[in-house]
């Protein structure tokens, strides 16, 4: 996973410095569990699924499992350049929420 090139992109940004900060934060979590092929996330729904789960199962507060969805959301546009997410499911499930 490029973690430098997203800090990078990220750096180039407008977000507010907070979001700069944490977003590779969740990125480099999720990578933790996942297989990586060429060093690349893999953005399969259930290991999206299953990291709020386990994001969850750690009480971690809903803003920040929402805050970890949208990390992968920008990282899959920032670095892979995929505009196609399908990450609304999993940040209304991150924020609580059904």
């Amino acid at each position: 996973m490029s973690v430098a090139l997203f800090r990078d992109r990220l750096a180039k940004s407008r977000l507010h410095p907070n979001e700069i900060k944490w977003m590779p934060s969740w990125s480099s979590e999720f990578a933790k569990d996942q297989t990586l092929v060429h060093c690349v996330l893999p953005f399969a729904e259930n290991a999206i699924l299953k990291f709020s789960q386990k994001l969850r199962g750690r009480n971690v507060p809903a803003w920040q499992r929402l805050h970890a969805a949208r990390s992968l959301e920008w990282y899959q546009t920032m670095v892979l350049d995929l505009f196609d997410s399908r990450f609304r499911p999993f940040q209304t499930e991150a924020s609580g929420t059904r």
